[in-house]
């Protein structure tokens, strides 16, 4: 499962492409964001859907959260009371200039004025809603398990397999409508308008892709699909989902509701199937083989994650804005897509790593002694 290791750190360093766009704004930087928003999160959410129930197949539902539950609640409490106010601070620097630190202490004023979307949480709403999951995940298989869900799935099986990853995109769309409409049912619009309201919003988006995540593990012949389907079938399914999409997006405000909901969430969702597919099959092709250089993007995914925004920041300060007007913002935006992840890498590897405490607090671990072969697992 190397390569499945290797489609996380490429996920993860589409992350830095994305964050790297909060350094100005422009029409390319938007465009990115939006593609961004498409794809990355929900491939994400269903890969640590795969993973979480494999490491759960392993434990007890006991053992699972014992050490799960830690290695996310650690990195949290660092990054919401450490990184996140550093990060906050070296952006509203960016944006308006010198910020004292008395000020940036004892005046709160000046989150207003930092550009959307940023707020108390900033990236780490990612770590609250894995939370969340990893708590729903035991009682999930224990359901995923039984003869009443098992027995339909398996017969359906043969159905499935002839639809290919067309199965995945009708069973993915149906459970976002589903957990959309639920969602509405149970909290309405409104909640969304607050920071709270909108974590609760993000737990009902993404738990179908974190469902199916795990769905796909319990029964590995719907994973399998992912590094089976033909290249041609990946091209024109995610080709015809885009076109779809896209008309749905543009046009879709005068169709009727039932219409437009009916090609809006299959599209949407089939452009994230046929993606994560092709991400799969290249990373089996190119990246199906452990190196030096995998295992310490592994190894760091998570310091890497709580700290990869405040180093495009400092990064960017540090170039200062004569340099980087020199270079334009496409250069600087570039230069740091291309710095930032090695960067994050070595502060691990250099710091972080070798920090008992330091580690601890970035990956929820704590370093194994020197000459012991303690298992040092990576995010996820």
């Amino acid at each position: 499962m190397i390569h499945l290791d290797a489609v996380r750190v490429v996920l993860m360093s589409c992350g830095v492409v994305t964050h790297a766009t909060m350094i100005g704004s422009n029409a390319v930087f938007d465009a990115i964001t939006f593609v961004s928003g498409l794809f990355r999160m929900k491939a994400f959410f269903l890969i640590s859907g795969f993973f979480g129930a494999l490491v759960l197949s392993r434990r007890s539902a006991g053992q699972f959260l014992s050490a799960r539950l830690p290695a996310l609640l650690w990195p949290l409490a660092a990054g919401t009371v450490v990184v996140v106010p550093f990060t906050l601070w070296l952006m509203a620097i960016w944006h308006h200039g010198p910020i004292g630190v008395v000020a940036w202490l004892t005046d709160p004023g000046w989150l207003e004025s930092l550009p959307d979307p940023v707020g108390p949480l900033l990236h780490l709403w990612f770590l609250v809603v894995l939370i969340g999951f990893t708590l729903l995940l035991p009682p999930l298989m224990a359901v995923l398990r039984t003869p009443v869900v098992a027995v339909p799935i398996e017969a359906l099986r043969p159905f499935t397999q002839r639809l290919g990853l067309w199965g995945h995109v009708a069973v993915i769309a149906l459970l976002m409508m589903l957990s959309r409409s639920a969602y509405l049912a149970l909290f309405g619009p409104d909640l969304e308008s607050d920071a709270f309201g909108w974590l609760v919003s993000m737990l009902f988006h993404y738990a179908p892709w974190f469902g199916f995540g795990a769905l796909a593990f319990r029964y590995r012949w719907l994973f399998d699909a992912f590094e089976t389907v033909s290249g041609r079938h990946l091209l024109g399914g995610l080709l015809l989902c885009a076109g779809i999409f896209t008309l749905a997006l543009q046009f879709g405000d005068g169709w009727p509701g039932l219409l437009r909901r009916a090609l809006f969430w299959p599209s949407r969702s089939g452009m994230v199937v046929f993606g994560f597919a092709g991400l799969v099959q290249l990373c089996r092709h190119w990246l199906d083989r452990e190196t030096p250089l995998l295992r310490m993007f592994v190894d760091s995914a998570l310091t890497f994650y709580l700290i990869h925004i405040a180093l495009i920041f400092l990064l960017a300060l540090l170039i200062g804005r004569d340099a980087a007007d020199s270079i334009g913002i496409f250069g600087l935006f570039v230069l740091l897509v291309l710095v930032v992840p090695p960067l994050g890498v070595a502060v691990h590897a250099l710091v972080v790593g070798r920090v008992p405490v330091l580690d601890l607090l970035f990956r929820g671990k704590r370093t194994a002694p020197r000459g012991s072969h303690g298992a040092r697992a990576g995010f996820g």
